[in-house]
């Protein structure tokens, strides 16, 4: 979790909206970095936590992988750079930190608290971003709907490669936020533990963020009162999709009088050697829908059209009421 949280930084640097001194910007990085606990005795500690995790992390966004890269490049930093640093740190200048001192800081750091540390600072930057025009014809919005609420996606992804003491792959649920997905950023994220699911530890990782002004998406899996309650109690909205997996609530949506109902928007995709046509309808919301805060459902389905050597063969897909 560590390594996933700084590298965040590296894949999605975060562009503040007006030119802002190095320091400043850093400066509350570094803030939020004294609240992570150190891991190692409390005798002859020279290299504060917040210094070390800074250096770490300015080496991971400048490319380096591996403990030996990111001491290599701590160690070339200006001595009056460090210098600074440190005093910034509460702490008188020093050496570079070794390879050992910084292996022993990113091990033993709390790692709920260092990704809580980044994810504010990183949601912090992001908000700082006025939306442009670019953004907005990339989301299909204009910008007064923009200005009204971002999206935050729940998603969860198995880390390849990270494993548990008792070798179990480690699985994370994340919530990005932003307002078009190349700009997005990983706001908070929690590990799902072996003997639980991404369900409730939803409301774990959305607890995290300032819901006011946002609209939550997940997959199929997190349509569950609980979670929608607890985003509305938050200020937030959400969107999500509604499968057979939730069969009393499915069918209430499929019984819905959708024939009646003319198609909002079509969109036809050619490639692969088919036609692919979406189509959306939207219907209020009826009040006895077995699930709270819900105004709109929607209906989105798909029309495949597969092209063979001598002929075509169509098939509707339908995909779950939303």
């Amino acid at each position: 979790m560590v390594q996933s949280a700084i590298a965040v930084a590296d894949r999605e640097p975060v562009v503040p909206a007006a030119p802002a001194p190095v320091t400043e910007v850093c400066g509350d990085l570094l803030k939020l970095f004294r609240s992570v606990t150190d891991g190692r005795s409390g005798q002859g500690r020279d290299h504060p936590v917040a210094a070390v995790l800074a250096l770490a992390a300015a080496a991971v966004v400048a490319g380096m992988r591996g403990y030996t890269a990111i001491a290599g490049w701590v160690k070339d930093v200006p001595p009056p750079v460090l210098a600074d640093l440190y005093l910034r740190a509460g702490a008188g200048p020093a050496r570079p930190p070794s390879k050992a001192t910084i292996w022993r800081v990113v091990t033993d750091a709390d790692a709920d608290v260092l990704d809580a540390a980044v994810g504010s600072w990183l949601m912090s930057s992001l908000l700082s971003q006025p939306a442009g025009p670019g953004d907005v014809a990339a989301a299909g919005a204009d910008q007064d709907d923009r200005a009204e609420l971002m999206p935050v996606r729940l998603d969860g992804k198995t880390v390849r490669g990270a494993r548990d003491a008792a070798g179990n792959q480690r699985h994370l649920l994340s919530a990005l936020a932003g307002r078009t997905a190349p700009c997005s950023v990983v706001a908070a994220q929690a590990e799902v533990g072996v003997k639980t699911n991404e369900v409730p530890m939803a409301t774990a990782v959305l607890g995290q963020i300032d819901l006011k002004d946002k609209v939550v998406t997940a997959d199929a899996l997190h349509a569950v009162k609980a979670t929608a309650e607890f985003i509305c109690e938050g200020g937030g909205e959400f969107a999500l999709p509604v499968k057979e997996n939730r069969k009393a609530l499915f069918d209430a949506l499929d019984a819905l009088p959708w024939h009646q109902v003319a198609v909002a928007h079509s969109a036809t995709d050619r490639g692969h050697g088919r036609i692919t046509t979406r189509t959306i309808q939207v219907l209020p919301a009826p009040g006895d829908l077995p699930f709270p805060h819900v105004s709109r459902a929607y209906l989105i389905e798909r029309h495949v059209t597969g092209w063979t050597a001598s002929r075509c063969q169509t098939s509707p897909r339908s995909a779950s009421p939303a």
